[in-house]
């Protein structure tokens, strides 16, 4: 009950948020562009805006803009790469899946922007980027440019090209690709896979999801260049970097405190392996205990917790196995390509759905003809196969890919699944053909 509130309390910011940003929205367009063309570069102040994660799948990696003021005109603006249009979110979350998504820049009032995150509880830290005259007279042309309708919009990538990389891209620029050449050879000792994991530990069953079906492109060591795909990093990185041109300076000066406070989302105690595994194995403790019982009552109890877990199971190996596939062949992010983990869940694997619905039927064993019992015993001991391939191709270092949480966790519950519907969830029939 409690996390129901938890959602629909979500579900109702995200609500106001969306009408909050379609309705006060200042849209970009070639008057609005040619106002900030001009703007005086004497009489303007940049802030680096570093917005803490949110309750929404897409807020976990934070949030980063651009404040614009100028006192003297009464301008006061913030320029946001994050705009997505979310009126349906089937084709959202489609164009999305196959790497067609277009955000574009959207620029808003300071007041509208403080209301959105007040209302989301995320803490927001304002820094005032340090620039000397031609640098601010660069950012504004850069800005005005990109403000033209038809230079709003960009493909986005989560780890390449999103809110904080471009930012960071038009700053790098400035200061003449000084920001680049400094940071793209210091390496972090951290992957992109380390980052998903710790990103989504508030969503431990995303992250388990994401953790699966991401291939080995995400084990690439970042450099602090490319982990500053995240925010916070962007905003670190610059509080230690001296400025090129004002002696003893630094690129951003820290305010004193957060311009908004809010707590920090806590992760969970434990992560998606561990919520999953323990489910999995009270489960297979509860239905083998109810089907060695001698009491029909209970026997049938047993048959009816390993239906409900057979058709979990086919379900989830199922579905991840068929999403991989086709993202193998209709997606364009190439880290949903050639994964390992295909070897493990199989999009046919709804034979696991089939065999629970036939148990629970009867609350009792699945009777299958000799023949089917035979058939069923090879796609186990085919499975058993692939699986070992797994375990051997990674500890070999043949598989580059980092699937050591998916053997730990899921390997064993996977096998255990499968023995459990070869010895007690079915039976050889030998009068049924």
């Amino acid at each position: 009950m409690w996390q129901d509130k938890k959602n629909l309390k979500r579900m109702f910011r995200f609500a106001i948020i969306v009408v909050i940003s379609q309705s006060f929205s200042i849209y970009a367009n070639s008057t609005l562009s040619e106002e900030i063309r001009k703007q005086n570069p004497d009489q303007v102040q940049f802030f680096l805006h570093t917005i803490d994660t949110g309750d929404l799948v897409f807020d976990n990696f934070g949030h980063t803009a651009i404040r614009l003021v100028n006192q003297a005109s009464h301008l006061d603006l913030v320029f946001n790469w994050g705009v997505f249009d979310f009126s349906d979110p089937f084709r959202f979350s489609l164009t999305f899946y196959q790497g067609n998504l277009l955000y574009k820049l959207g620029v808003f009032s300071f007041r509208t922007t403080s209301q959105r995150y007040q209302i989301e509880g995320r803490t927001v830290w304002e820094d005032r980027l340090i620039l000397d005259r031609l640098q601010k007279k660069k950012l504004l042309h850069y800005l005005s440019w990109h403000l033209l309708p038809q230079n709003r919009y960009y493909q986005y990538q989560y780890f390449f090209d999103n809110c904080s990389t471009r930012p960071r891209d038009f700053l790098n620029i400035i200061l003449e690709n000084r920001l680049k050449l400094i940071t793209e050879r210091e390496k972090t000792g951290e992957s992109f896979r380390d980052m998903v994991r710790s990103h989504y530990r508030t969503i431990p069953m995303l992250a388990l999801t994401l953790d699966i079906i991401m291939n080995s492109r995400i084990e690439e060591e970042m450099s602090i260049w490319q982990k500053m795909f995240l925010p916070n990093t962007l905003r670190q990185t610059l509080l230690q970097f001296d400025h090129p041109h004002i002696s003893g300076k630094k690129v951003l000066e820290e305010s004193s405190r957060p311009y908004l406070l809010f707590p920090s989302k806590k992760p969970y105690r434990f992560n998606g392996y561990g919520i999953f595994s323990l489910i999995s194995l009270v489960s297979f403790i509860l239905s083998w205990i109810g089907i060695h019982q001698s009491q029909m009552r209970i026997k049938r109890l047993g048959y009816r917790i390993l239906s409900l877990s057979l058709i979990g199971w086919g379900i989830i190996s199922a579905s991840l196995g068929m999403l991989m596939l086709l993202s193998w062949f209709f997606s364009l992010h190439l880290d949903l390509h050639h994964n390992a983990n295909l070897l493990m869940f199989w999009p046919t694997d709804v034979i696991y759905i089939i065999a629970g619905l036939k148990i629970g039927r009867r609350k009792g064993p699945w009777a299958l003809s000799a023949n089917g019992y035979r058939r069923l015993l090879i796609y186990t001991v085919a499975h058993g196969c692939a699986l070992l391939c797994l375990i051997c191709g990674y500890l070999a270092g043949m598989v580059t890919q980092d699937v050591s949480r998916v053997i730990l966790f899921i390997a064993p519950i996977n096998m255990i699944f499968q023995l459990f519907l070869l010895f007690w969830g079915c039976r050889a029939n030998a009068s049924k053909v």
